[in-house]
């Protein structure tokens, strides 16, 4: 873990807490809350901020706001890997290149074309993978009955 990432985390704790108490505002302990009186309580809001709106629904909405806040946290905190610059970091070091350039050759054009490379490596894999890719083409190869 950065360290600047957990300051981060810190610094934005406050905004939501602030943001979860003004939308707790929003809720009317005394009348149905409808979308027409959360528009009323929002123009109260907005001409008095600094007023007291701690009401029955504050702790509920906040403690949810905050319980949502630590799983993104948590998300963005350990979901972060660690890379080291000019080393593979996808799939393709599990596939081999004469493969992937057969693939991926263009065989419209003509075998002599410089755009149309196919890589050749004089390296064959081992006896087992030989096997299982032999046993894997042969199912492929296969017509259904």
């Amino acid at each position: 873990m950065k360290k600047f990432n957990i300051v981060l985390l810190v610094v934005f704790f406050f905004p939501v807490m602030i943001c979860g108490y003004y939308l707790s505002a929003l809720f009317s302990p005394d009348v149905k809350n409808t979308i027409y009186t959360m528009m009323d309580r929002y123009k109260i809001v907005k001409a008095t901020p600094f007023a007291n709106y701690f009401s029955k629904y504050t702790v509920v909405i906040l403690f949810f706001l905050i319980l949502f806040y630590f799983v993104i946290s948590i998300i963005v905190l350990f979901g972060q890997k660690t890379r080291r610059p000019g080393e593979e970091q996808g799939s393709s070091k599990w596939e081999s290149p004469q493969r992937v350039s057969k693939l991926l050759s263009d065989r419209s054009k003509s075998q002599s074309d410089p755009m149309n490379i196919v890589v050749f490596i004089k390296k064959k894999p081992n006896i087992f993978v030989r096997f299982l890719r032999n046993i894997f083409y042969w199912f492929k190869s296969r017509k259904a009955d």
